[in-house]
């Protein structure tokens, strides 16, 4: 039986719109889905796939879109997939913060040692500052110091652990969390892959052993917590060693999760694998100049400067259960 699949790309929310905070956002995306389903009555099933903050816009308006009987806006959910996305934010504070804070003053730091420390502890002081400076609401709420979630605590700790924002997720079939292990400036692997601060990420080594640069595991669900504060909200994790691990956890306790690890070869790397080998003048030339753009990669933003992942697109849909 032949069955046709529609790919909607959406535009609810373009360039500057993005800075207008994750559930302005949120509600332009779910009424856009409706739009959609609406204007194609004959769709059964919803899968979602969202790249950085597009995973999160997505999450929270699973939430407008999420009806009693399971489904979302009616249709039955099968697939929720994110690529180097921040599920649990940016704080400077937090495993995951932004990772270029600690790329900043390499070179001075190796020559400085201890004595740099001053300067890069006063950038992490003021980077939720200067995020909120740039892309307003959006900022402050990525970098957790907002108070738009339910009693005034930051709406990205909200959706990690109220039951609005997990029940939709758990009634997906699959969810897939696409990480890069290295190289991405604005999300560490630790919130896209949803690790815990014990977890680490596999090395360059273990991921090409598959020659494809993707490496597939499975994140088993957490036992979920039956302590729920006014009778929709998770009030602690137990063992959770940090906040992170305490989001983390929450968002693991709606089921399984298959999490890909993601890496793009350094130069050495490269010259060892066989698929490089027919673009080998153009790796050695691009590596160096587009390396800090790994974040744009994993979901090939713009083919001719990110093609180095078209192979994570090719394994995302070849691993497509529709």
């Amino acid at each position: 039986e032949s069955r046709r699949v529609l790919v909607h790309s959406t535009r609810a929310n373009s360039y500057f719109q993005t800075f207008d905070g994750v559930d302005v956002c949120s509600e332009r995306l779910a009424s856009e889905v409706l739009a959609i389903v609406e204007a194609n009555r004959s769709l059964k099933n919803i899968s979602v796939i969202g790249h950085s903050l597009g995973g999160v816009l997505a999450r929270h308006a699973l939430s407008r879109l999420y009806r009693e009987d399971g489904t979302i806006a009616g249709l039955t959910p099968l697939q929720y997939i994110t690529l180097a996305t921040p599920h649990v934010g940016v704080s400077p504070t937090s495993p995951s913060a932004l990772p270029f804070l600690e790329w900043i003053g390499g070179r001075e730091e190796r020559l400085l040692g201890n004595r740099f420390q001053p300067v890069k502890k006063t950038l992490a002081t003021i980077s939720p500052y200067v995020g909120s400076l740039a892309i307003r609401r959006t900022g402050s709420q990525l970098f957790l110091t907002d108070t738009d979630g339910s009693a005034g605590r930051p709406l990205l700790i909200d959706m990690a652990l109220n039951q609005r924002f997990l029940a939709p997720l758990k009634a997906f079939r699959r969810r897939v969390a696409y990480a890069n292990v290295s190289g991405d400036h604005l999300v560490a692997w630790q919130g896209s892959a949803l690790a815990r601060l014990h977890e680490s990420s596999p090395t360059e080594d273990d991921i090409f052993q598959t020659g494809r640069g993707v490496l597939l595991s499975r994140l088993e669900g957490d036992v979920e917590m039956s302590s729920e504060r006014n009778g929709n909200t998770r009030q602690s994790i137990p063992e959770a060693d940090s906040q992170h691990d305490e989001l983390v956890s929450s968002l693991r306790s709606v089921g399984a999760w298959d999490r890909v690890d993601v890496c793009f070869p350094s130069s050495e790397k490269a010259l060892e694998l066989e698929t490089y080998h027919a673009t080998m003048p153009l790796v050695r030339l691009s590596i160096p100049l587009i390396s800090s753009l790994t974040h744009n990669h994993i979901q090939v933003t713009h083919p001719v400067v990110n093609w180095r992942g078209l192979h994570v697109v090719e394994h995302l849909v070849e691993n497509l259960n529709l």
